[in-house]
């Protein structure tokens, strides 16, 4: 590297301006607040349709396969997030876990100015560093999840529950999410296959 660099006459400087693009693009995504980013609503960075239920059917099937598994606790949850990740090549888009977000206190709604907080987001995945969808993995219904994914500047936002209190999920956001902004991933307790075509005899989920 340092001939090559001699011969082409090539300073610390002018490799760091050639590698720093590679760099940047494996920088985590920050969240961007709708409060100070358009959210981006072009066809480059939305799922279409039919993807986001594809994506919504994988997202219970990972998690009922991790319910098979007997994984429990935070292992649950940190595999959850490798495997949403991992996902995201499927849907065109690069994903990171442990985004960095900022959010309004859900507990001192109505003060001016609000309370903002530093948080983060369970993943994100985007394209071109642009958002296309944020997720957060809870096993209970916790107002901070639900107030990181409504003022996520991205297009879906979905929010993927584990518990075993499914009416009290729902109808927290049947009161606090009228508009449907975000889309609820409930994953049922018990393992159900889902296979890729119908009649396929060996089990593999998808």
């Amino acid at each position: 590297m340092r001939l090559f660099a001699s011969e082409a006459e090539l300073t610390g400087e002018k490799v760091g301006k050639i590698v720093q693009p590679f760099i940047e693009q494996w920088r985590p995504v920050k969240v961007p607040n709708r409060k100070d980013a358009q959210t981006r609503m072009d066809p480059d960075f939305m799922l279409t349709t039919s993807a986001l239920g594809d994506l919504t059917a994988r997202i219970r099937t990972v998690g009922m396969n991790l319910n098979k598994s007997g994984v429990k606790g935070i292992a649950y949850h940190n595999a959850f997030q490798k495997q949403l990740i991992a996902l995201a090549e499927t849907f065109d888009c690069r994903g990171w876990s442990e985004s960095a977000a900022l959010f309004d206190d859900p507990e001192k709604v109505g003060e001016e100015p609000p309370l903002q907080l530093t948080g983060r987001v369970d993943v994100i995945w985007a394209r071109k560093r642009v958002p296309v969808a944020v997720f957060e993995i809870d096993s209970t219904v916790k107002p901070r999840s639900f107030q990181k994914l409504k003022e996520a500047a991205s297009p879906h936002k979905l929010w993927v529950y584990f518990g075993k209190d499914v009416w009290g999920f729902r109808t927290f956001l049947q009161k606090n999410d009228p508009g449907r902004e975000i889309i609820a991933v409930i994953v049922p307790n018990t393992f159900i296959p889902s296979f890729e075509e119908h009649g396929e005899a060996d089990g593999d989920t998808l």
